[in-house]
């Protein structure tokens, strides 16, 4: 990113802050319009973007994550429906300064540990934060129903900064 998409991407965040945010603090703020723009796609309310929202104290580095089933946002009360083709999992993490550190992507690569250990019991994850650990029991619940059906599945990070730099080597090695 240049200097001037960064003075771009300021711009529009705190433009989009006074607009839908005021209130929120901009770290906060800026995690909500991260998956917002990362997930435009879903075209999410904002009812279903904070029910996606994790990040604060013991969140495994994870300040979003969403799971949908043939593009449909599950949640607790969603039903799966009966022919599954398209799983999608989006961790998202945002970060309102700029660079890209090494500690967040190591952090959810733990969390994806977790995650998909279906032998750990949730309750045992006590480094999580409540929100974290219903999402990572949605996520088993609802895939233990499907996964006898054929579907595709994919898992989507996101990280997310206001960064000018290309992002520390050793967080660039980690991505494949």
């Amino acid at each position: 990113m240049s200097v001037l998409e960064i003075k771009g991407l300021e711009n529009n965040f705190e433009n989009w802050r006074k607009e839908r945010g005021p209130d929120l603090s901009a770290d906060v703020a800026f995690e909500r319009y991260t998956v917002e723009l990362i997930l435009k796609d879903a075209d999410l309310s904002d009812e279903d973007i904070s029910s996606g929202l994790v990040g604060g104290g013991d969140d495994g580095g994870i300040d979003g994550v969403f799971f949908f089933v043939n593009r449909q946002l599950m949640s607790e009360e969603a039903k799966l429906p009966d022919q599954v083709s398209d799983v999608q999992r989006w961790m998202i993490q945002a970060k309102y300064e700029p660079g890209f550190g090494e500690t967040p992507v190591e952090k959810m690569q733990l969390f994806m540990d977790d995650l998909l250990n279906f032998e750990k019991p949730v309750d045992g994850l006590n480094y999580y934060n409540q929100r974290v650990k219903d999402a990572i029991s949605l996520f088993r619940d609802k895939y233990e129903k499907i996964i006898g059906q054929p579907h595709s599945l994919a898992f989507n990070f996101a990280y997310a900064s206001k960064s000018d730099q290309e992002p520390n080597p050793k967080v660039t090695c980690r991505k494949s």
